[in-house]
């Protein structure tokens, strides 16, 4: 469907839509709430989670700016690419603005683009202030399981795995890093990170490994992306 919903927020409140997905081209936006779903009223993101088990074009109703709004979109299937049909590094944009929390990177003017080879700021970037990056691609698990992800960023980032939020440093504030764990299959999985610099030093680097493990940098090799879209 290409959203998720904030899991600490009372309701079920929109915090990511992915550019281009059926439920963005519908218009559904970050912030919207959405109070139903179908026949059935939505209280929190567990009953959002429960109703969209079922199969088939969804419904939505959503409160934005004090007004309710009705949505209808049909979820498209979820297809990994083959790793050899992508070309190496993440695909990163790139919005210029002074934030104290990162903002909704789909409502900002992309002004220009490009490709990293690893997960870090691009050279482009490196002295720079008052920007936010998006980086996003797809990172090559090499075994299924539990996987930590950490990530340490100056200002604030965000690491995204198959549309979850799995790690937030989100704020102002010096080289912070924190680490997320998640469940995922080998093979393929989509990434995408956010991330803005307010001012002073900058920095942004990335480390994974198996639950119980040592956690090593994410080698370039496992990173790629289509030429064809965001991913």
């Amino acid at each position: 469907s290409g959203f998720s919903c904030d899991p600490f927020a009372d309701g079920a409140l929109v915090r990511w839509v992915g550019e281009g997905s059926p439920a963005w081209r519908a218009g559904l936006r970050v912030g919207d709430r959405i109070v139903e779903l179908g026949a059935e009223q939505v209280f929190s993101v567990v009953d959002l989670a429960v109703w969209l088990l079922d199969e088939g074009p969804l419904r939505v109703r959503v409160v934005r700016g004090g007004a309710e709004r009705e949505l209808a979109f049909t979820r498209e299937a979820w297809a990994r690419p083959e790793w050899t049909d992508l070309d190496a590094g993440l695909r990163w944009r790139e919005a210029r603005g002074r934030h104290a929390r990162m903002p909704d990177f789909g409502a900002q003017a992309v002004i220009r683009e490009g490709v990293v080879e690893g997960l870090h700021l691009p050279t482009e970037h490196v002295g720079r202030d008052e920007f936010v990056l998006e980086l996003s691609g797809w990172v090559d698990v090499p075994e299924g399981g539990r996987w930590v992800f950490e990530l340490e960023s100056d200002d604030g980032g965000q690491l995204f795995l198959r549309d979850r939020l799995v790690v937030d440093v989100d704020g102002l504030h010096a080289a912070r890093k924190a680490t997320g764990v998640v469940e995922l299959e080998a093979g393929p999985q989509p990434i995408r990170v956010l991330f803005f610099e307010a001012g002073g030093d900058e920095s942004l680097s990335a480390r994974w490994g198996r639950e119980g493990e040592q956690l090593v940098a994410i080698p370039g090799s496992r990173l790629g992306h289509s030429s064809g879209s965001g991913w």
